[in-house]
């Protein structure tokens, strides 16, 4: 009887506690759980760190998609942004800045904020010191020297590719960065050398965008002709444009319809009637003169379409069956460039 009292009390005391190698285990768990948590907070550091770096140079990218607009290039540096150092690389940023500010693209106020198309960067873009000061403002990131911005247009001058390429370049901390999947790479004009830190080498980091892939015009669409005579009357209508893909009514050898004043057009060859005559196909290439034209973003398509096709003359009809057709495939840009075709050039 007293050996079972005996044993039992072992066993209840032996199993109130831990013994050393369990506190061991535990304090390698904690340790092990602490590391992985500072790890994964100091990852999202960074990768937050890395996204306002791309989303510097895609605002960039925006400015200068809008300047090329207006002149048809991209600004040129004279220094030479990539072989060189750190202070070469910030001036460089800071020129392309500056012209692009001068333009009215980017804004810099007394507060150092950097206001690119309704993006406002403030502490990223500038490194300065607590007083403005543009002399001693260097625009570049946080982490600099070891992580810069710059930009190359492309040359030489005198080619027929002078000033239409550039490439914008940013340094990523995560070297396994998901932004470094869209990245271009390799070597960029005559300034990069092979297995260069220069180059957009996404081995090294560097993160590389250039002109928008899809900055290009729509393909043609919906040329129609409204006939509005004063009194109704009998019309005959041809064009002269290379090919004819399609059209309403059918084209054959031109159009010819009974036309109302109030627009309505009665079709000879097929008895009915059209709201206008209708056609796409190729014509020759259209003339469009840069330094005029309008630039909007897509939350704005249809107000800005509204206001400017009623200067143009166009009726609520007309202005209605335009937006309805342009609005929905402008709107696949987030900014889009228009120009109206002056009718001596349409003629």
């Amino acid at each position: 009887m007293f050996k079972t009292k005996k044993l039992l009390a072992k066993k209840l005391i032996s199993s109130s506690g831990f013994t050393l190698l369990e506190l061991l285990v535990v304090v390698a768990i904690i340790g092990l759980l602490s590391s992985m948590a500072t790890y994964y907070v100091n990852l999202a550091s960074i990768n937050a760190r890395d996204t306002v770096r791309v989303n510097h140079l895609d605002q960039v990218r925006k400015a200068l998609e809008m300047y090329h607009i207006k002149y048809g290039e991209y600004p040129q540096e004279d220094l030479d942004p990539w072989p060189c150092d750190n202070d070469c690389q910030a001036q460089n940023w800071s020129n392309l800045l500056d012209e692009l500010k001068s333009e009215g693209l980017i804004v810099i106020d007394n507060n150092i904020k950097v206001g690119l198309l309704d993006y406002v960067i403030s502490g990223f873009l500038l490194k300065a010191n607590a007083a403005y000061n543009p002399t001693n403002t260097k625009p570049q990131d946080p982490l600099w020297p070891d992580y810069t911005y710059s930009y190359m247009p492309s040359g030489p001058a005198g080619s027929s590719e002078y000033l239409q390429n550039y490439r914008l370049r940013a340094k990523l901390e995560y070297i396994n960065s998901q932004f470094l999947n869209s990245s271009l790479e390799g070597l960029f004009l005559y300034t990069d050398k092979p297995n260069s830190k220069y180059g957009c080498a996404k081995s090294l980091g560097y993160y590389c965008i250039g002109p928008f892939d899809n900055f290009k015009a729509f393909e043609p669409g919906k040329p129609v002709i409204y006939l509005y005579p004063t009194q109704e009357q009998k019309v005959s209508v041809k064009i002269w444009p290379k090919n004819i893909h399609q059209s309403v009514p059918a084209y054959n050898d031109g159009w010819r319809v009974i036309a109302s004043p109030d627009g309505t057009l009665y079709n000879l060859a097929d008895q009915k009637e059209y709201p206008y005559l209708f056609w796409e196909g190729e014509s020759e290439e259209p003339i469009i003169e840069r330094g005029t034209g309008f630039v909007t973003n897509k939350e704005n398509i249809e107000q800005f379409l509204t206001e400017k096709l009623a200067l143009l003359g166009l009726n609520e009809k007309e202005t209605a069956d335009f937006i309805e057709f342009w609005a929905p495939r402008m709107k696949t840009k987030d900014y889009v460039y228009v120009y109206f075709m002056p009718q001596k050039d349409f003629d």
